[in-house]
């Protein structure tokens, strides 16, 4: 095994080791070339979930490539099988298949992939990348997939529904492993007058009494007490709604209207976090005020998208979005104007600031071919252009597309936005931010979260 990869994987163990008990089996997602017997992967990502209930799925073969996914009781084996033998056949339940790489090749160990952080989640990751493959001959890839006897819509409806995701544009293998989270603090958790009601969620075969629930009471905007609860006094029982967990219950007195922010780990390894609150309590007056008239956010939700009934494509639902994105920068703290109005249809959406710091942003209620983006972009240097005619020390100006498609809806579109200079809100993003709306307003520190963004998805 190259050094490079025996590092890696070597820290990827260890990042796991604590609750790596808990991935009893591991599902396999596929796509690669055939060459009789065996098959050279293209891309292929190791799932470690044990509540992952998805299905084996057969062979596809598409000309010379196949795309497949199965189940391996013995994941590190098969890992360290793939990786030792660099291009040497390994045994899989669908025959040989082969991993191969070289010493100009990269892999990277992520303890905290940021596609978990979006859900305060802990997702650890690890990504080796082999050696060239053949080029993927398209349009020709795509309609041969929509003749199947099971039509595909192309590449990306395969790899969505195989679950190896987008396949690498550049010309080189990839091989993923994913670690997903083994723990949660249950959306259920509230806090009930002065009595807070921490619900965990544990899968098995981990041991509740090695959980601790870290949490931190806020009481106007201050933190008043910080404590810890142990899994030893949750009282775990088997879940009745959903198979393969635990669910374990505490209770916490806490003074009224408080804020709780609590955290699960497993052996002193952090897992998740979550904001607990009394539903009629939101520590946020600037939500508080917009809740007069829009009550949970029924309809501010519905226009980002995240509801069932946000899911027609219409005129009403375009602007409903420019709406709800508004309201959201408003219980957020940002200074915004509203620029989509028919006087000014040349412009983009809403433009907002923070500081010396502004965002232009468009929104789509589908996806974002490139002349939008593109008008976006002209649009944005403008902006910054005549900024630099300004008294404002060191302006920054970041176009952002904000989109009421889901992540894996958009996906395909997302890295040339990345490329290009353009941070991307899908539905799953907006979900998580209005949950940000919970705590008092900070919008400089929300906007230096959105420029680091940009800068680490452009920078791998």
């Amino acid at each position: 095994m190259k050094e490079f990869v025996q590092n890696a994987l070597k820290q990827f163990g260890s990042e796991i080791a604590p609750f790596a008990p808990g991935y009893t089996s591991a599902s396999v997602a596929l796509f690669g070339n055939r060459y009789g017997k065996e098959i050279e992967i293209v891309k292929a990502v190791i799932r470690l979930d044990p509540l992952d209930a998805t299905e084996d799925l057969s062979e596809i073969k598409v000309g010379e490539f196949v795309a497949a996914r199965f189940r391996v009781d013995d994941y590190a084996a098969f890992l360290s099988a793939l990786l030792d033998k660099q291009g040497a056949p390994v045994k899989s339940p669908i025959g040989l298949v082969s991993f191969a790489f070289n010493d100009n090749r990269s892999a990277e160990m992520k303890a905290f992939d940021e596609r978990g952080l979006q859900s305060y989640s802990r997702f650890t990751t690890l990504a080796v990348d082999g050696t060239n493959h053949l080029p993927r001959p398209q349009p020709n890839l795509d309609w041969a997939l929509r003749a199947l006897p099971s039509p595909f819509s192309d590449i990306g409806d395969l790899g969505r529904e195989y679950g190896f995701g987008e396949l690498p544009e550049h010309p080189s293998a990839r091989l993923e492993v994913e670690a997903h989270n083994l723990a949660v603090i249950d959306g259920s958790s509230t806090v009930e007058g002065n009595i807070a009601k921490i619900v965990v969620r544990l899968a098995l075969p981990l041991f509740p009494n090695n959980i601790k629930v870290g949490v931190v009471v806020i009481q106007n905007a201050k933190a008043v007490r910080r404590t810890q609860l142990l899994g030893s006094d949750m009282n775990f029982q088997v879940a009745e709604d959903q198979r393969g967990v635990l669910v374990g219950h505490a209770k916490l007195e806490v003074p009224e209207d408080a804020l709780l922010h609590c955290f699960v780990s497993y052996n002193d390894a952090p897992l998740h976090a979550l904001y607990v609150h009394e539903p009629s309590t939101v520590p946020n007056p600037l939500r508080t005020a917009l809740e007069t008239f829009d009550p949970q956010l029924t309809h501010i939700r519905r226009g980002l998208g995240l509801t069932p009934a946000a899911r027609v494509k219409d005129k009403k639902l375009a602007d409903d979005l420019e709406h709800a994105v508004g309201a959201v920068l408003f219980m957020l703290g940002f200074t915004s104007y509203r620029l989509g109005m028919e006087t000014m249809t040349d412009g983009p959406d809403l433009l907002m600031r923070a500081g010396n710091r502004f965002a232009l942003i468009e929104c789509s209620s589908q996806t974002f071919p490139g002349e939008k983006r593109h008008k976006l972009l002209r649009r944005a240097s403008e902006v910054r252009e005549r900024l630099r005619h300004s008294w404002l020390s060191n302006p920054e100006v970041l176009p952002v597309i904000v989109t009421s498609e889901t992540r894996e809806v958009a996906f395909p579109s997302i890295p040339e936005a990345n490329r290009e200079g353009i941070a991307v809100l899908t539905a799953d993003d907006m979900a998580l931010i209005i949950e940000n709306t919970l705590l008092p307003p900070n919008p400089d520190a929300l906007m230096d979260q959105l420029f680091r963004s940009l800068e680490t998805v452009t920078t791998k």
